[in-house]
């Protein structure tokens, strides 16, 4: 059985209330599960995760959505054609498959109980917008007082709140982005006088609290942990903060702000973090303490700038999907077309009636051999042209930025989407590879498809 699933999982996922924002430079993984009966055969395994050569399948041990069986045992030269593709895209790619079962996560003790007072619990805030919430916090900085929270909160929400959680609520004024880090503050009316202070980070396995709008659900949680990591412009915490997270502080005991909770970076299972406190999911924040400059944000520009990346980024999302359906089993399985970028519903047109061609020429060739290695020759011959159609097509999806983004956080992010495009493109080719590395007639013929 073949699983061959396009997913775009985050190597760094940034943690708003309505869904996972990924950040700049996140990898992933292009992975294909073989597996004859319950054993795997062999397996293709990246890291880092949403690629081929820095691109795009996931692993699953698990039949996926479409999944079909392509190998049985009439087909085992066929398999070791397979394996032997997939064994050399692994000598390529990643570290054995074998040394992730030693990769036992490390587990980090316990941290000290911390109970935040009443005074910074006031000074945290639910950020509440029209596609999900996150958190804020109000902090001074010199002899003025701000909110602070994450861009990637803002980024696409439209009537922002901002509520504290005795139902204070705080209008806002202005805003500015940090010039090199997903952090924005935003100027109140009528700030409080008692906002929290920010501290640099110093100390490592000091005591930390992140407290804020878990999984969005407009109440405050806090995570106890560590600090275990101190960088120039991040720090790393063990405290296990998740989704609505975003924008909350990470606290020293005495109620400093060391920095902002802001992404969550998969475990790495790679051999050579066998035993060691790297193979599981790490959490980082920015600091606030040195941020070298600040933006000043104009919101229709902001506005538009975070919808153009969305609208990209949900047409990836979508055009992932497809592929991840087609990638199945090409030669039989046809294609939803609804809600498909531009050009493409014409494509799943065209494969859907190929596929229904491919079933009536099988049954009309099922008595003559000859018809037979004819008909795997043409659909292997059909599947290339296929293949560069859907590329061609791809490649007009190209959106045209702004001749110069208002953020840096934009600019990285389309740099990623550019990057995600291209992941898409490297996996057709090495799945095309594989499906003309077999005979689909003969396995359809023995009705093993």
């Amino acid at each position: 059985m073949i699983h061959a699933i396009f997913v775009w999982p985050p190597h760094r996922a940034c943690l708003g209330g309505r869904k996972n924002w990924e950040e700049r430079r996140r990898t992933r993984v292009f992975s294909i599960l073989f597996t004859h009966g319950a054993r795997p055969w062999g397996s293709l395994d990246t890291y880092p995760q949403h690629t081929i050569a820095s691109h795009d399948l996931e692993m699953v041990r698990g039949a996926g959505s479409g999944s079909v069986n392509l190998l049985t045992p009439r087909a085992q030269p066929t398999m070791h054609r397979l394996l032997a593709l997939l064994l050399w895209l692994g000598s390529l790619l990643l570290p054995a498959a074998g040394n992730a079962a030693t990769n036992a996560p490390v587990d980090l003790p316990d941290p000290p109980a911390v109970v935040l007072p009443e005074a910074v619990l006031d000074q945290i805030v639910v950020v509440r917008g029209t596609q999900g919430s996150g958190t804020g916090f109000i902090a001074r900085d010199g002899s003025n007082t701000y909110l602070y929270s994450n861009v990637h909160v803002l980024m696409g929400n439209r009537g922002m709140a901002f509520a504290n959680s005795r139902g204070t609520h705080f209008k806002p004024l202005a805003f500015e982005a940090a010039s090199d880090r997903d952090l924005v503050r935003i100027t109140i009316a009528n700030p409080p006088t008692n906002g929290l202070w920010i501290n640099e980070p110093r100390g490592l396995q000091q005591p930390v609290v992140v407290c804020g709008n878990a999984e969005g659900e407009e109440v405050m949680r806090q995570i106890g942990g560590l600090l275990i990591g101190i960088g120039p412009a991040k720090i790393e915490t063990s405290a296990k903060f998740v989704k609505g997270h975003s924008g909350s502080p990470i606290l020293a005991t005495n109620g400093a702000v060391l920095g902002i909770a802001t992404y969550v970076r998969r475990a790495n299972t790679d051999w050579v973090n066998t035993n060691t406190p790297f193979t599981v999911t790490r959490r980082f924040g920015y600091r606030v303490d040195n941020v070298p400059g600040w933006v000043r944000v104009q919101p229709k520009r902001f506005a538009d700038e975070a919808g153009l990346v969305q609208a990209r980024e949900a047409q990836l999302e979508t055009l992932t999907e497809l592929i991840s359906l087609w990638a199945n089993n090409p030669y039989w399985i046809e294609l939803p077309p609804e809600a498909l970028p531009q050009g493409l519903p014409e494509w799943v047109r065209m494969h859907n009636q190929w596929v229904v061609d491919n079933k009536r020429r099988m049954r009309t060739a099922r008595a003559d051999t000859s018809k037979i290695r004819e008909l795997t020759r043409d659909f292997h011959q059909k599947l290339k042209g296929e293949v560069e159609a859907l590329k061609a097509e791809i490649h007009k999806l190209k959106y045209k930025p702004p001749p110069q983004w208002h953020l840096r956080f934009f600019a990285n992010y389309w740099a990623d989407l550019d990057e995600w495009q291209a992941s898409l493109l490297k996996g057709i080719d090495y799945l095309q590879t594989l499906h003309t590395s077999y005979d689909p007639v003969e396995l359809q013929s023995h009705g093993k498809q």
